[in-house]
């Protein structure tokens, strides 16, 4: 809130004043919904359930959940009154403000691909983990917060990140005697606040392309934040590690 009153008063003063601007202020917004826009919102909300209903009782896979998202698209348009050419054009359209997003995540998924087929992830995570050995109490809740900040660099997913660490992380808090509450806290800290940087995160590098803001000019905005947010993790972590925070 901050920062946006700075750059309310004076423009110039945001770290993007001099990239060219993608989106056009609103000055009214007309809510005239039409006979082609009522079935079509329709189709959507639909569509919408639907995508619900299979996701929570028909166990939706992310491909399932992907060709609901462009029959979507496609009976939407429909409902419209937009025939096939034009659904293709907008979807085109529609698909190239994500094209850039799509190729950094692929380069991104591929790091973990290569290093999962080439059996390299495992050493990896191995001498992360032998980091921490011989540490105790909040030492060790520290360095487990940043091994586990450094591994979400390469898997940036949080439940297949927990589903390869947490079975060396555990007996290992419990060897440090850090209770395992204090290891998922850590290890939770880790995984999350480092998406907002990493540019191996998907979403992140996916809004900033739609958004129109390089990864270095956010890198600077956010950059100071995160370190205090990050030293705060810290804080949090030694804490609950000298009170014994757990278990629950």
């Amino acid at each position: 809130m901050q920062d946006a009153k700075k750059v309310k008063s004076d423009p110039t003063r945001s770290i993007v004043h001099d990239l060219p601007i993608k989106f056009e202020e609103v000055e009214t917004l007309n809510s005239n919904m039409s006979p082609a826009l009522k079935r079509a919102a329709i189709v959507f909300l639909g569509m919408f359930a639907f995508l619900i209903y299979g996701s929570i009782n028909l166990g939706f896979s992310f491909s399932q959940m992907s060709a609901t998202f462009i029959a979507m698209a496609i009976f939407v348009g429909l409902a419209y009154g937009a025939g096939p050419n034009r659904i293709c054009h907008m979807f085109s359209r529609g698909m190239s403000e994500m094209m850039i997003a799509a190729m950094v995540i692929f380069f991104a998924r591929s790091i973990l691909f290569v290093m999962d087929e080439s059996q390299v992830i495992d050493t990896v995570i191995n001498y992360l983990a032998g980091l921490i050995g011989g540490v105790s109490g909040q030492a060790g809740a520290t360095l487990i917060l940043l091994v586990q900040t450094t591994i979400n660099f390469l898997i940036p997913s949080g439940s297949g990140q927990a589903a390869i660490t947490m079975p060396i992380i555990i007996p290992l808090s419990d060897i440090m005697e850090v209770n395992r509450q204090v290891a998922i806290l850590a290890s939770q800290l880790g995984d999350g606040m480092s998406n907002f940087i990493f540019p191996t995160n998907g979403a992140l590098i996916a809004i900033l392309s739609v958004a129109g803001i390089p990864y270095l000019k956010w890198l600077r905005f956010f950059g100071p934040l995160y370190l205090i947010l990050f030293s705060t993790a810290i804080t949090l972590v030694s804490i609950a590690s000298m009170i014994g925070y757990g278990p629950f």
